[in-house]
């Protein structure tokens, strides 16, 4: 991804803390001596920012792109929480109640975010009580649309699957290309690390196997969008095809990772 001058980011930094209402009330001094206890982490599209059940051992706040909070846990259908922005900051939850993760955060583009370890985190907040109330007033906020997210079914009328698993494309030319299956449903598939050809709006037919079921699943697809080295595919809509993608999603779950 682009890369942004230091004196960049770090402003960056700054007008995301000075700006956000959480922090309006807090001392402007302690707030400027937290900043460089802040890491960087630039991000490509769909890097893992954390998972599901990960320590909450830190805050992000998000300097330039996007970050999705997901329902993203293998052999359950994806379902996205909230949609952040620059200037927004996400992770708070978990740190406050010193728990592991409850979702999985992904970038959506090519994304800055600044990390701050929950131990100096907190011991900043217990100096600026009324950042943390605010913070806390926050987190009660999003408790209800996280909750919506676990308790209500897929939004989609074909809910994607979490899959994340190695696989193997056997393409026409008679390559055969490694790539990594995100999710799959009977509509269609995500799949990052997929060959150079694959653009936005081209139809493409490969066998999509596993080390140990080379042809599992005959593919007759077109590329829908196109990220970086991420695609999306949409198929077909016959019923044998909805058979096998169900067949193979089977495999695919059971499969050693």
């Amino acid at each position: 991804m682009k890369a942004f001058p230091i004196v960049w980011v770090r402003a960056a930094l700054q007008t995301a803390l000075a700006s956000h209402p959480v922090f309006a009330a807090g001392d402007r001094e302690r707030l400027a001596r937290l900043e460089p206890l802040f890491e960087e982490l630039r991000l490509a599209p769909r890097a893992v920012v954390f998972h599901k059940g990960d320590p909450g051992d830190a805050l992000y706040v998000i300097g330039s792109g996007g970050v999705s909070i997901l329902h993203d846990v293998v052999g359950e259908p994806i379902e996205r929480v909230r949609d952040l922005a620059a200037g927004d900051l996400f992770g708070e939850m978990e740190v406050l109640e010193r728990s592991r993760r409850t979702f999985s955060a992904r970038a959506a583009q090519p994304t800055v975010v600044f990390r701050i370890a929950a131990e100096p985190f907190l011991e900043f907040l217990a100096a600026n009580r009324p950042v943390e109330m605010a913070l806390r007033a926050l987190t009660i906020q999003r408790r209800t649309s996280r909750l919506h997210a676990v308790l209500a079914p897929a939004t989609r009328r074909e809910p994607r699957i979490r899959v994340d698993l190695a696989v193997w494309l056997a393409l026409l030319d008679g390559r055969s290309h490694r790539a990594h299956l995100e999710d799959l449903s009977p509509g269609g598939a995500c799949l990052s690390g997929v060959p150079d050809t694959w653009l936005e709006g081209v139809p493409v037919v490969f066998t999509l196997g596993t080390a140990g079921r080379p042809d599992l699943l005959p593919v007759r697809a077109r590329v829908c969008w196109r990220r970086g080295d991420v695609a999306g595919l949409a198929f077909g809509d016959s019923g044998a095809d909805r058979r096998r993608v169900e067949q193979a999603l089977v495999e695919l779950l059971a499969a050693p990772r």
